[in-house]
Order: structure tokens, then C-alpha cells, then sequence
């Protein structure tokens, strides 16, 4: 409806609004009970890769393209490596999930790579800004 610029009217509007905000908490809490039963001393070698390749390496990789090759703004930069910062997300676990392979890892590496996020943004916002 935003894409073709229809309007929906004032209560079906305020009716989707109502929905929409705890769509977000309702994920992170469904993402939490089902992470709940994986833990991450098992797997944690391949979870600690994973995330270090994720949260270091790819962001380091995505500052060179911009710098280097793309030669964007600053600010643009610093978007785009924050971005890729960000820790593993959900939809590579439900993938796994999907195709029932490396779950477990999966899920190490979602609840590792989010503990670490707190030190890797703190990291890259210390060297952009």
C-alpha cells in the first residue's frame, strides 16, 4: 500500500500501528527461546570464528571497498561499516534451521557474535569517528 501510495484510512492505519510495535520485542523474544536450548561451550571455537569473521573481518573488508574503490564520504563509510558490524542475524539460524544443518552452531554464533558486537562497535566507532 506505501509502495502504490494507497491510503488505508485512519483506523485500519492506527490498527497496524497497534500490531507493529511489539512485532520487534515478539521476535527477539521467539529468537530467545529458541537460541535458549543451544549453548555455546560446544561449538565455541567455531562460533568464536564465525563472529570474529563477521564482526572484524567483514566490516575491515567493507571500510577498504569504500575507502579504496567506491571513495565514499566519511559519512556514508562509517554507515556502512557499522552495518556490517552488526552481529549474525536470525535469518541465518532460521536457514539452518530450515534445512536442519549446523544449528547448534548457528546459534552459538548468533548469541556470541551479539556479546561481541558491544566490543566491535566500540572498536570501529573509536577508529571512524
Amino acid at each position: 500500500a506505501n509502495g502504490l501510495s494507497i491510503e488505508l484510512g485512519q483506523q485500519l492505519d492506527e490498527g497496524l500501528a497497534l500490531l507493529a510495535k511489539p512485532a520487534l520485542a515478539c521476535a527477539l523474544f521467539v529468537l530467545g527461546a529458541n537460541l535458549s536450548f543451544y549453548r555455546i561451550g560446544e561449538h565455541w571455537r567455531l562460533a568464536l570464528i564465525a563472529s570474529g569473521l563477521k564482526i572484524l573481518l567483514l566490516p575491515a573488508l567493507v571500510y577498504v571497498m569504500a575507502m579504496q574503490v567506491l571513495q565514499l564520504s566519511s559519512p556514508n563509510t562509517t554507515m556502512l561499516v557499522l552495518l556490517s558490524a552488526s552481529p549474525l542475524g536470525v535469518n541465518a539460524y532460521l536457514i539452518a534451521t530450515e534445512i536442519k544443518q549446523h544449528q547448534a552452531t548457528l546459534g552459538s554464533t548468533v548469541v556470541l557474535s551479539t556479546l561481541l558486537s558491544v566490543l566491535s562497535f566500540s572498536l570501529w566507532l573509536t577508529w571512524l569517528i
